[in-house]
């Protein structure tokens, strides 16, 4: 269907795309792997695009920002600790929406906690309490220390 408006016709075929490729998994996967291919064969291309088009980066981040604000979040949270956005939401319930060090609710969106040596997940954190232990670069005997500072120059017994 013909548009005389560009930005209409834009929009139109996207969608139409987009239904395309909901209804025919094999052409996406078709698609993906033609990509590949060009993206081999033409490694500078990207790097080139980006730097002469700062621009249109910042708006279609903006734009991705606009239709799925917490897209981002869920996909570094997948990549670095392995959890999905359904698996965070359990955690977070299952912590009754509470730091599990300071036992206050969440303000900010949780940190996970891991083990740094083995990659293991924890429990939630508030900002502050994960910024306090990754100070304390995770060890118990320093932190024990910092309690037993703590009491002795403390004004309350």
């Amino acid at each position: 269907m013909p548009y005389k408006d560009p930005v209409e016709q834009k929009e139109y075929n996207r969608l139409r795309m987009q239904r395309y490729r909901a209804t025919h998994p094999e052409y996406v996967k078709q698609e993906r792997e033609r990509f590949k291919l060009w993206k081999k064969a033409n490694p500078k291309y990207q790097s080139e695009w980006q730097k002469a088009n700062p621009g249109k980066i910042k708006e279609y981040e903006q734009r991705a920002r606009e239709l799925c604000p917490t897209r981002r979040a869920d996909t570094v949270r997948k990549c670095k600790y392995g959890i999905t956005r359904e698996e965070f939401d359990k955690m977070i319930q299952a912590q009754n929406g509470l730091c599990a060090i300071c036992q206050q609710p969440f303000i900010k969106t949780p940190c996970v906690d891991h083990n740094h040596a083995t990659g293991e997940n924890r429990d939630l954190l508030c900002h502050p309490c994960n910024h306090g232990i990754g100070n304390f670069k995770d060890n118990p005997d320093i932190l024990s220390k910092a309690i037993l500072y703590l009491q002795k120059h403390s004004l309350v017994s």
